[in-house]
């Protein structure tokens, strides 16, 4: 999902997604659902993370979460 040349409708979003490639990020999305984890991928289409979640005893899992562009409604930069 690599950065290029922007014929995306969401041009906005899609460059600061692209500008923040490798940071931090919380993703709010149009039905109420929250997402923070590292940004390692932007399409037109979607943006990928890495997340992490506490599962038995507080273990680290690794997940991607995979969220379509025009489900987003807010995005919190963490590391700006």
């Amino acid at each position: 999902m690599p950065c290029e040349t922007n014929t995306c409708k969401n041009s906005c979003i899609y460059e600061s997604l692209c500008e923040n490639l490798n940071s931090q990020i919380t993703v709010y999305t149009n039905s109420g659902c929250c997402f923070t984890g590292l940004l390692v991928g932007v399409s037109c289409d979607a943006l990928k993370l890495v997340t992490n979640t506490c599962v038995r005893g507080c273990n680290r899992a690794s997940r991607i979460t995979i969220c379509p562009i025009d489900e987003i409604s807010a995005v919190t930069f963490c590391d700006t």
